[in-house]
């Protein structure tokens, strides 16, 4: 019940956030630069997610930071970081969804 919940908030959540996002850039608001920074938060925050960060983190660009993947929560996690953030994907992935 409780994982139901949180996918209903996290599916709201994100709709009401896309559109904001969406009227954001037509009018071209400085604020829609943190907002993919402002939903990663948003999703660890109702996932329940707890980020510890050890060291500083890198402000200069270009910076790459590697991850191993082992579940797609670090995407949210880097994300949640770093204000201005690009993923890559594999090549195997290209197709999907």
């Amino acid at each position: 019940m409780i994982a139901a919940v949180k996918l209903l908030i996290l599916t709201l959540g994100t709709c009401f956030m896309v559109a904001v996002f969406v009227l954001a850039r037509g009018l071209r608001l400085a604020f829609r630069q943190s907002m993919p920074c402002q939903w990663h938060r948003f999703a660890c925050r109702i996932l329940g997610l707890k980020t510890v960060v050890k060291g500083a983190i890198c402000q200069q660009c270009p910076t790459l930071f590697t991850a191993n993947h082992s579940a797609y929560l670090d995407i949210m996690v880097f994300g949640s970081l770093l204000p201005r953030v690009a993923f890559v994907a594999k090549s195997e992935i290209e197709h999907w969804p």
